[in-house]
This record gives C-alpha cells, sequence and structure tokens, in this order.
C-alpha cells in the first residue's frame, strides 16, 4: 500500500510541474532565484549561467538538461523579475 501511495504521488508530482513558477534555476555552483531581496541583474546572471539559449531585451530562455526549459523575465532596469519552468515537448 505504501509503495502504491508513494507511485500515485509521484505521477502527481510529474503531472503538476510542468508550468509552474520555479523561483530558482540552478547554474553550475551558482543559483539564480526571483526571490531574493536584492533581484540579480542580467549581468550577473550571464557571469553566473553564461549566454542564453534565446535573448530578447526582456526574456530570456535557457534551455537545461534533457527538456528542462527556463524562461526569465526582467524589468525595465535589467533587475530579474520572474523564473518560469516548463518542459520542452
Amino acid at each position: 500500500m505504501k509503495v502504491l501511495r508513494e507511485g500515485a504521488l509521484l505521477i502527481l508530482c510529474i503531472v503538476c510541474v510542468p508550468g509552474v513558477n520555479a523561483e530558482s534555476m540552478a547554474c553550475g555552483t551558482h543559483v539564480i532565484s526571483d526571490s531574493e531581496r536584492m533581484p540579480p541583474t542580467q549581468k550577473e546572471i550571464l557571469r553566473k549561467c553564461g549566454k542564453p539559449s534565446a535573448q530578447g531585451l526582456s526574456d530570456w530562455v535557457y534551455r537545461k538538461q534533457g527538456d528542462a526549459v527556463y524562461r526569465l523575465r526582467f524589468d525595465s532596469d535589467g533587475k530579474l523579475k520572474s523564473i518560469k519552468y516548463d518542459i520542452k515537448r
């Protein structure tokens, strides 16, 4: 019964993950977060994470291992506003 309950929980987590706010993204030994008191700037993120896979003025996309896609949105001052996680299909 315990195995069945854990399996159901795992399936629920997998189904609920796509499209939710990630709030953080790992870049090597660094963690980038949109919930910091002083949000990181585009320049800081470039230094820690490297060049994004796709880049607009206020939106950057990082494609990570497997099908993970992180969409970073910046405010008009270049500070991180949000991170959204998705799975590339």
